[in-house]
C-alpha cells in the first residue's frame, strides 16, 4: 500500500471484502493479522471520469475525512481481476483518478463472464 494512505487511516492496507449484498470494508494488515475496516456501500452510477456505467464505492458521510469526498469506481478486467479508480470528488479534482487493482482471493467468487 502506498505511505500516503497511512495519512488517511489506512495504513497497511491490503484490499476491500465485499458481501455480495451491496456493502464493503477495506482490508489492512496490522500486526500480522488482517482486520476489516471502513464500511463502504457499493452501487451502479456513471463514471465521474467517463461517464460509463460502473460499480461505484461510497463511503458514507461519517468516514474519516478525506473518505466522504472519495469514491473508488471498478470495473472488470477479467475473471478475478477489478480495476479501481479512486476518485476525488469536489469540482476541479475528478480528472485525478488514482488506479489500483483488486484480485479475489482462492475463496472468492468469480466476477463474471
Amino acid at each position: 500500500a502506498s505511505p500516503a494512505l497511512a495519512l488517511t487511516g489506512l495504513s497497511g492496507w491490503c484490499g476491500k471484502w465485499f458481501d455480495g449484498l451491496g456493502n464493503a470494508r477495506n482490508l489492512v494488515q496490522r500486526q500480522g493479522q488482517t482486520h476489516e475496516v471502513m464500511k463502504m456501500v457499493l452501487a451502479e452510477r456513471p463514471s465521474l471520469i467517463d461517464g460509463r456505467p460502473a460499480v461505484t464505492v461510497i463511503y458514507p458521510a461519517g468516514s474519516p475525512f478525506p473518505w466522504p469526498y472519495i469514491v473508488d469506481e471498478l470495473r472488470v478486467l477479467d475473471h478475478f481481476t477489478l480495476l479501481g479508480m479512486m476518485v476525488m470528488t469536489p469540482p476541479g479534482l475528478r480528472r485525478l483518478p488514482f488506479p489500483f487493482l483488486l484480485h479475489a482471493s482462492r475463496t472468492a467468487v468469480d466476477y463474471g463472464p
